[in-house]
């Protein structure tokens, strides 16, 4: 059954709540001009696509979770910040194609 442990459930309902509220009361207090948060929006694409390799390499390293957890930290950041540089070469790649193509139909 889905509700064989209350007490887990309650736990559950109560961690929630005190993440909401927490949540909450950081937004309200952060800027949004903030540094970090403007990177990190800029990046989110990124974060996404490339948190998961680290998560899966650190399951089978025999470590403690304080070290996988820095180390998926610091991995997930190299991989983010090659993938901003490497989209950020192909943009401009692509970009400059297009428009010798423009200049050479032009003239």
């Amino acid at each position: 059954s889905f509700f064989r442990n209350f007490g887990s459930f309650y736990y559950f309902i109560i961690c929630g709540c005190f993440l909401m509220t927490l949540i909450v009361g950081v937004t309200m207090k952060v800027s949004i001009d903030n540094p970090l948060l403007q990177y990190l929006g800029r990046n989110v694409q990124g974060i996404y696509i490339f948190h998961r390799l680290p998560l899966r390499l650190t399951k089978e390293m025999n470590m403690d979770t304080v070290s996988k957890f820095i180390f998926s930290l610091f991995a997930t950041a190299v991989l983010c910040f090659l993938f901003e540089h490497i989209t950020k070469w192909i943009d401009r790649a692509i970009i400059s194609r297009f428009e010798k193509e423009k200049n050479r139909s032009v003239s």
